[in-house]
């Protein structure tokens, strides 16, 4: 299409006037438009109620149900029924689409502050089966580059969305400003990754358009949330659509035609970089039926406005190519993002941003070193929760670069592939696959084999103090009593776990009696935050000195030895540290623990050696073990990881005890 020179100026305020104006193929709530700032929201009414209906798990052997219990932070993304003013004070308007507003509002409990778009009802229920789909699809995204839902609630006439709120505007808002190449490089980096992850996810967006793209305050491209999944469709198995759907300026060909595959918002994207670099829209009509007739006699792209020339052939090369009319030739989002055009964005970093980059990339990896979760279901949980619904958006933010950063493959997912080229590849540390092996063991709760977007922050933001802190361990166990019992019991915890009834053993052994501080067969919030601190059940204290023999009496034994047979059946991998880490903190207290190494066996033996009573004095434990000179330095790496210490002689049994300790022995 070719552009008279002397219609250039106006062009860009043209596409703002005609762009409204044109009606768009779309039956679904028009995006939201956020502003003001984040703080944080328990959501708690509304997820006592939800979580009450949450799916139940069907389980099997007893050797299967460590495996069957996984969390993500998708679990507590919650629909309600009910009034959102019970939860929250509206606020004022911010936006108002075809189908409805979009308000601040504030939590009324913790005034975290949010914004919500209220849809009314429909007659047509397929209007409101839209709604509804929006936000199931966004329930199960999870990208720094897509906008964050937190709860949806339903009356007898509206849906409330609660989202995040995002301060900037939309990108359509800047589309009168010139933007560099730099920062268009930037954008089309961040949209393709993001629908990369969608499409991964079996996700198509539909609906792509700068009034669907969000800035941050800050205005930087790299940031941008993508919005409005209110035409979204979950992909099957022939990825073929027939429903037209989109806007005008952004629709493909196929389409029009009605005859289309999830390579539709890569289309999408390159109508959003040629108009972002050029400043009016490839193909624009006087209607819609125009455009559309356009867009279908469009078998090339022509750049032969002057404006062009200011662009590099790369970027020229780079729109042709998502706008390759025949969609099998069209590439994928991964075929995208590996063009020479957006391979430059390294190059657009400052020094100080290249040093920045390193420093943050150790910090991160040493982060996700130190977090450990997968011997405790409870912990998972609680820490998935205050993730998903009580973190504040400002919280994370410096994440977000980092995990994109070490996201490789802009799947979405950090791998361990993604790991290895990031950290010894690029930046030339000495990651060994144990190491790998053991971060994905642990930082991975969901058992996806990959590291989410969710399961990276929490590693981070544990490591650095801001994740476990007492008020956000409050609002966690308030969630999670969805009773309002005050008590954290098997009832009120299968609901959360997603469990079965036939699941009550383990959960009241594995998961509820870990945390019992009291041995009252319950959690109590002292309990609950006890456990997070450290503190052993009191269960674990027999006796005082003096009954040092009651505490070796055959009941005792009995018990010993029955949490050694079940935790026989763990068989943790000879060369895997942090499984075998997990399984000797878990079972130090039985009688004959054996742990294989490549070149010998390590026996240990354990026996009380000291008890006393008190709610705060722990076990003191005896250990021998006898090890060869070879396994010493796995023995002291295991040792590390539990930050103990350990007097080894060759041939002689070993002594250890916590760090800071004058008495020998282990507490446990």
């Amino acid at each position: 299409m070719t552009t008279d020179v002397s219609s250039t100026t106006n062009a860009r305020l043209q596409l703002q006037q005609t762009h409204h104006g044109l009606d768009r193929v779309k039956s679904a709530p028009q995006a939201v438009v956020e502003s003001n700032n984040s703080l944080r929201s328990s959501l708690r009414p509304a997820l006592r109620k939800s979580l009450a209906q949450r799916r139940k798990t069907t389980c099997g052997a007893s050797s299967s149900l460590r495996q069957s219990i996984k969390f993500s932070t998708k679990d507590f993304v919650t629909k309600a029924c009910g009034d959102l003013e019970m939860d929250y004070d509206m606020g004022p308007l911010l936006g108002e689409g075809a189908y409805g507003g979009v308000y601040a509002c504030t939590h009324k409990e913790t005034g975290a502050e949010r914004a919500v778009k209220i849809v009314p009802k429909s007659l047509d229920e397929k209007q409101n089966d839209m709604v509804i789909q929006e936000f199931n699809v966004l329930k199960e995204l999870d990208h720094p580059n897509i906008v964050k839902n937190y709860a949806l609630y339903e009356t007898d006439t509206h849906f409330h969305i609660v989202t995040d709120v995002i301060s900037g505007g939309e990108l359509y808002d800047l589309l009168e400003s010139e933007f560099s190449e730099m920062e268009v490089r930037e954008l089309l980096k961040a949209l393709l990754t993001c629908m990369n992850y969608c499409h991964q996810q079996r996700i198509v967006h539909r609906d792509l358009k700068p009034e669907n793209v969000l800035m941050e305050e800050s205005h930087d491209f790299t940031q941008v949330k993508v919005i409005d999944f209110g035409l979204a469709e979950f992909i099957q198995a022939d990825n073929n659509f027939t429903e037209a759907a989109g806007s005008s300026y952004y629709m493909s060909p196929q389409v029009i035609q009605g005859n289309y595959t999830s390579k539709c918002d890569i289309w999408s994207c390159g109508v959003i970089a040629y108009v972002c670099l050029g400043g009016y829209a490839p193909f624009s009509g006087a209607d819609e039926q125009e455009t559309a007739q356009q867009i279908l006699d469009a078998t090339q792209v022509y750049f032969d406005d002057p404006v062009w020339d200011d662009f590099s052939e790369d970027a020229l090369d780079f729109i042709e190519y998502l706008l390759t009319y025949d969609e099998d030739e069209r590439p994928t989002a991964a075929q995208a993002l590996q063009h020479a055009w957006l391979q430059h964005c390294d190059d657009d970093l400052s020094e100080a941003q290249v040093v920045d980059m390193d420093k943050s990339a150790r910090v991160s990896l040493e982060s996700l070193k130190a977090f450990h979760a997968a011997d405790s279901k409870l912990k998972q949980c609680t820490y998935s929760l205050i993730a998903s619904q009580i973190v504040r958006k400002e919280e994370k933010e410096y994440l977000d670069k980092i995990f994109q950063m070490i996201d490789v493959d802009c799947d979405g997912q950090i791998s361990a592939d993604d790991m290895r080229t990031i950290y010894n590849d690029k930046f030339g540390i000495d990651l060994q696959q144990d190491d790998l092996d053991g971060i994905l063991y642990e930082v991975n709760l969901s058992g996806s084999g990959s590291i989410s977007y969710s399961e990276f922050v929490i590693a981070s933001m544990l490591e650095k103090g801001v994740l476990v802190t007492e008020h956000n361990l409050e609002l966690a166990f308030q969630m999670m009593d969805t009773t309002q019992s005050g008590f954290l019991t098997f009832e009120t915890l299968k609901s959360v776990l997603g469990v079965d009834d036939d699941m009550e053993n383990y959960v009241q052994q594995r998961i509820i009696r870990p945390a019992d501080l009291d041995g009252d067969g319950k959690i109590s919030l002292q309990d609950f935050k006890g456990f997070f601190a450290g503190r052993q059940p009191r269960s674990s204290v027999h006796s005082s000195v003096s009954s040092r023999r009651s505490c070796r009496s055959s009941s005792v034994r009995r018990s010993c030895r029955k949490s050694f047979r079940a935790s026989a059946l763990l068989q943790p991998d000879p060369s895997d540290i942090d499984a075998g880490l997990a399984a000797l903190r878990a079972e130090f207290n039985g009688p004959n623990y054996q742990y294989q190494t490549s070149s010998s066996m390590m026996m240990a033996s354990s026996s009380v050696l000291n008890c006393s009573i008190g709610e705060d004095e722990p076990v003191l434990l005896e250990t021998s073990l006898a090890i060869t000179t070879e396994d010493e330095p796995t023995f002291k790496k295991l040792l590390s990881k539990f930050e103990l210490e350990s007097s080894i002689n060759t041939n002689v049994p070993s002594m250890f005890r916590p760090q800071g300790s004058s008495s020998s022995g282990l507490t446990y």
